[in-house]
């Protein structure tokens, strides 16, 4: 995975730094303690800060391993969309922090962190309500990766 930031001195130059992306239990282990530190919050019990920053940046960098599949999507659509001559705009984004541990604590209190589904997304919006537009880019993008052709004959 790369994270990629502004540099500390003030300059525009970007950063990368390769992080490990986490195991599957070390992230179902973090979204387990997300739930678990917010429950001992809200009963008055002390969270040791560093135990809460070691878990969240457990959960930061499976986050961010969603980056490079996102924009491999996305460059994807933006190709279909231009080899198929659709106008339309493409647009990606990376769940919030505060909505995963939002999700993980209050809205579904018994997910599995690892089994999150929508932490990463691509949205394709059409320049025009031309449903045969729409038609043409669902079937040249599901049936790509998906193709299963026939061995009966």
């Amino acid at each position: 995975m790369t994270v990629k930031g502004k540099s500390g001195g003030g300059g525009s130059q970007e950063d990368s730094v390769d992080l490990p992306s986490p195991s599957k239990s070390a992230v179902r282990k973090a979204g387990s303690a997300v739930r678990a530190h917010a429950y001992r919050r809200a009963q008055g019990e002390f969270v040791a800060e560093e135990d809460q920053r070691e878990v969240l940046s457990v959960v930061a960098s499976y986050r961010q391993s969603f980056s490079s599949p996102l924009q491999s999507v996305n460059m994807s659509l933006r190709s279909y969309l231009s080899s198929l001559g659709i106008q339309g705009e493409v647009s990606q984004r990376l769940k919030r922090m505060v909505t995963i541990v939002d999700k993980l604590c209050a809205r579904e209190k018994g997910m599995d962190l690892s089994r999150m589904r929508d932490i990463g997304g691509c949205r394709v919006v059409l320049a025009t309500d031309s449903i045969d537009d729409l038609n043409r880019l669902a079937e040249h993008t599901w049936a790509a990766p998906y193709c299963i052709e026939s061995t009966t004959g």
